[in-house]
């Protein structure tokens, strides 16, 4: 039989003195562009049967075998490397995932709600909560004010207000949104007031947006429960109620729930979502609200918000 041209990527594979050689030249032209000389090594392991058979039946065969069977080497050489080279993709793909995640983790807040409560007749209360730098450099954190609860309804502002204290000032109740620096290490109290000059009881449920604003889409949550409404020592129930489960799919459920009269969830924009009367079971339905970050505010029989629980719908 005549001896067959074979061409692979349009480049004549000519017959190698011995297979090892061809392996030597090969790994010497992958060298100049990743190191892989083991990869010939499996490759040759692959085809252990062939390459034995050639080892003792080399000179004894026509030319045209020896370079079909090279071709045929030299093929699985370049599909091992299409399939390294594929993993290798994905991987670097998870790496980097991974290490963007990491990154945009850059602050973190010293707890996700923050509760005060005070007598009827003073007219700032407030409580706080930390925002910690994580990183080895400053950061500008934004923070956005949503109020979810304020009572008693249709004040003017200037009688009834929450304001919030950062790094840099405690602005007015007009203020909603402002950003400062986070410097390298640092750790700042986010403060919320809660100013009453009603003389009325008041409260109010305040949730506060963090965001990196290098990675906006990244955002953390605190919410914060402020009651100027006591009157005596048992004015609000213990704020030892349990969510399950949490991430939430479709329902969640309350337990150790006897003092709860009424169960309202908000979304970040502060939007009611559900309002619902305390349930036979315990069993409340979030199933067609979006995927994100919601807030859980719960009242007792006399209309008073004791508890805020943060959830995430999955």
């Amino acid at each position: 039989m005549p001896a067959l041209p074979v061409d692979i990527l349009g480049v004549e594979i000519r017959r190698s003195s011995t297979l090892r050689q061809l392996g030597r030249q090969t790994c010497r032209v992958k060298q100049q562009e990743i190191t892989c000389c083991k990869r010939f090594q499996v490759c040759f392991a692959k085809n252990i049967q062939v390459l034995k058979f050639l080892k003792t039946e080399q000179n004894r065969q026509p030319d045209w075998v020896n370079r079909l069977t090279f071709a045929y080497i030299l093929r699985n050489l370049l599909i091992s490397d299409i399939l390294l080279m594929k993993n290798l993709i994905f991987t670097l793909l998870f790496v980097l995932s991974a290490v963007l995640t990491v990154q945009a983790q850059t602050f973190s807040l010293s707890a996700d709600t923050a509760w005060v409560a005070g007598p009827i007749n003073i007219d700032d209360i407030e409580t706080h909560i930390d925002i910690v730098n994580l990183i080895n450099s400053a950061r500008d954190i934004k923070w956005e004010r949503t109020e979810l609860v304020l009572n008693p309804v249709g004040m003017p502002i200037s009688d009834l207000y929450t304001q919030v204290c950062d790094a840099n000032a405690c602005w007015g109740g007009a203020t909603s949104t402002k950003t400062f620096v986070l410097d390298a290490g640092a750790t700042v109290p986010m403060i919320v007031h809660l100013r009453n000059f009603t003389a009325q009881a008041a409260n109010a449920v305040v949730q506060l947006k963090f965001t990196d604003l290098a990675f906006p889409d990244n955002p953390q949550f605190a919410y914060y429960f402020l009651d100027a409404s006591l009157t005596g020592t048992h004015d609000l129930p213990a704020a030892d109620v349990q969510l399950f489960p949490n991430p939430v799919v479709e329902s969640f459920t309350l337990t150790n729930s006897e003092d709860v009269a009424r169960v309202r969830v908000f979304n970040t924009d502060g939007r009611l979502v559900l309002d619902a009367a305390a349930q036979p079971g315990n069993v409340y339905m979030l199933k067609d609200q979006p995927a994100g970050s919601y807030a859980v505010v719960l009242a007792a029989q006399n209309g008073k918000t004791f508890q805020v629980i943060p959830i995430v719908k999955n």
